[in-house]
């Protein structure tokens, strides 16, 4: 009867306690992860451009200049690529009439096009 209490307890040592405890270290991690990104979505100010960032915008500019520019990123629309060259469009969001935007297109990290539509 000692011999089965001991497995018993082994396997409560074994099994459920361990279970219990990822439980409720994953219920921790989640919570955490859910804090931290509301913490940094109220803390992170609304990225717009001005018709004075979409001007600085200069053709041969990279993609990491302007991005560091405007001060945040741009959200890639779109991609093709083609033998050795890649061309992408990047969107941001703009200061000024409802629905004003910026957008820019880049062939090898380059800027070679750019439009905006209501920015001030």
């Amino acid at each position: 009867m000692r011999m089965l209490f001991y497995i018993f307890l082994g396997f409560i040592g074994l099994f459920i306690v361990p279970a219990l405890i990822g439980a409720q270290a994953g219920k921790n991690a989640a919570q955490t992860a859910a804090t931290k990104a509301n913490a940094k979505t109220a803390s992170a100010p609304s990225c717009v451009v001005n018709l004075d960032k979409f001007d600085a915008m200069k053709d041969g500019m990279s993609y990491f200049q302007i991005e560091r520019d405007i001060g945040c990123p741009g959200t890639k629309t779109s991609s093709a690529s083609y033998g050795n060259t890649t061309t992408y469009m990047v969107a941001w969001k703009g200061q000024g009439s409802y629905g004003a935007n910026m957008n820019a297109t880049f062939r090898n990290d380059k800027l070679v096009g750019k439009a905006q539509y209501g920015l001030q």
